[in-house]
């Protein structure tokens, strides 16, 4: 259960120095709407993986299955939402400050 808990932490500090790195390297914009999705999407991600294995670790694989398909298809829906609402918000800046 520590490696579980250990890699849930690793999982953690990559996902949020990867998304500081790519949003630095293409200088993107992000509103406090995007960052609450994304934190939510991200935290459900974890919950989901942190179900998963703590269920297969029981014994309960239909509730594993159960639990990562609820979790996990709730924080791809999010994700996906905010992904496209950081790209749209995004082009819409670029292309206001092409025509200026």
């Amino acid at each position: 259960m520590n490696i579980l808990w250990f890699g849930l932490g690793g999982l953690i500090v990559l996902s949020i120095w990867g998304l500081k790195s790519y949003l630095s390297k293409n200088k993107l914009k992000i509103s406090w709407l995007s960052w609450l999705g994304t934190i939510i999407g991200l935290f459900l991600s974890f919950f989901s993986i942190a179900w998963l294995v703590t269920s297969i670790i029981e014994g309960e694989s239909q509730a594993a299955g159960l639990g990562f398909l609820i979790f996990g298809g709730l924080a791809f829906i999010i994700l996906a939402l905010t992904r496209k609402k950081i790209i749209k918000n995004n082009h819409l800046k670029q292309q206001s400050a092409e025509k200026n």
